[in-house]
């Protein structure tokens, strides 16, 4: 039982997680495919790239609607409905002709998968806060580091036995099974009176409102910047490992699981040093260590460390996204008392709209060589050791207050 009276329970929790983790595994179980994807549909490597970054762009986009609506209607419904228009898009994912209706469908189911990501995390803002939050965010990211475990060894296997289309089919089945989940198990946690209109000609001023305020965009840029360092990574990876380093695709989706389990026990970390030094001292070192993370990637992309480098760079990274993400979202929800689901969302948006930048940067300046992807990974590691100190600073001020 929570300090607002509602009962937080492991099943709650799971639940919770089962309706955020399609994203996720919308990414990760199609990596191992990605290069029998370019041979089926005959096209190139940079376009099939551009379905992780048009999939980004959906994720980004969804929430700026859907996210107020939220803050209006509740939580519950609109969860439900994700659910089923996101099976409905992942069949027509799976029978696409061309790239072309593939990037499109990858887009809607997007947008649909962004819809019950961001309700279900603004749900848990509605019930707890703080130190308590964090933890929350960081067991559910325990929870969903099974999506990068299992995810591309299924979407690996399936691929393998059965064709890339039928990856798109499990995703389907998979969103029927846990829109029983939700109904049976996720209840609406946003009270009548913590509602907020949705007044769609006030969603510009409402979004400014926040953007303005220094202390919660630099959350956000700091949320968004360390998830542009890990879909340059998802976007390069594949290509990267296969090609490059002559991994083959189930080869690569152990090595992408082995950063999974470095992911969970992150997580695992998280929650014991928040209940210590709190999220904000952790959320400040998160960023330390990307920085460093990535100077090891730049060290290898000089050759001083080889392919060692990149596969460590990427384990690490994989781990220091879910610390930051969880610790950066729980301040910018202790910033508000009520249009949670408005923050979340363009917490997402700028979250999922710069990763798509990250994403889409290492395809378009895709040469052959490693430092497309180095030279995005340090840029977008500067921004997130700058907002991180940023955050510190103006935390710092309103504690002396």
């Amino acid at each position: 039982m929570n300090n607002k009276g509602f009962d937080i329970n492991l099943h709650f929790i799971i639940a919770i997680a089962c309706i955020t983790v399609l994203a996720p595994f919308a990414i990760d179980a199609y990596l191992p495919a990605l290069v029998d994807i370019a041979i089926d549909l005959q096209t190139f490597d940079g376009l099939v790239q551009l379905t992780i970054a048009i999939f980004l762009l959906g994720f980004s986009l969804g929430p700026l609607i859907f996210g107020p609506i939220s803050d209006q209607i509740g939580r519950k419904r609109l969860i439900i409905l994700s659910l089923i228009s996101f099976c409905l898009f992942s069949i027509l994912c799976s029978i696409s002709t061309n790239i072309y209706l593939l990037i499109i469908f990858r887009f809607f189911q997007a947008v649909s998968g962004s819809i019950s990501t961001v309700c279900g995390r603004a749900a848990l803002a509605d019930i707890l806060k703080g130190n308590d939050l964090a933890k929350t965010y960081s067991l559910l990211g325990l929870i969903l580091t099974i999506a990068p475990i299992l995810a591309p060894i299924i979407g690996g296997w399936i691929n393998v036995f059965f064709g890339w289309r039928y990856i798109f089919y499990f995703m389907s089945l998979s969103s029927l099974v846990f829109l029983i989940i939700a109904y049976l198990k996720i209840p609406e946690t946003l009270k009548l009176e913590n509602r907020s209109p949705c007044i769609f000609s006030k969603l510009f001023s409402n979004y400014l409102k926040i953007i303005l305020d220094k202390t919660s965009m630099a959350y956000i840029l700091l949320l968004s910047s360390s998830s542009a360092v890990y879909f340059s990574f998802i976007a390069a990876s594949p290509f990267l490992y296969i090609n490059k380093f002559n991994l083959s695709p189930v080869m690569y989706s152990y090595v992408f699981g082995l950063g999974a389990l470095i992911a969970a026990l992150a997580n695992l970390l998280n929650i014991k040093l928040t209940s210590i030094f709190g999220y904000k001292n952790i959320l400040l070192w998160s960023c330390v260590f990307i920085i460093i993370n990535a100077f090891l990637l730049l060290l290898g992309g000089f050759n001083y460390l080889g392919r060692w480098a990149f596969f460590l760079s990427g384990l690490l990274f994989m781990g220091l996204f879910h610390v930051s993400n969880a610790n950066a979202l729980t301040g910018l929800m202790d910033q508000f008392d009520k249009g949670k689901g408005t923050a979340t969302a363009l917490a997402f948006f700028f979250r999922f709209g710069l990763g798509m930048v990250g994403a889409i940067t290492v395809s378009i300046f895709n040469n052959g060589t490693v430092f497309p992807y180095v030279f995005t990974v340090m840029f977008f590691s500067l921004l997130a050791l700058i907002s991180g100190l940023f955050v510190n600073m103006s935390e710092n001020k309103k504690s002396t207050l």
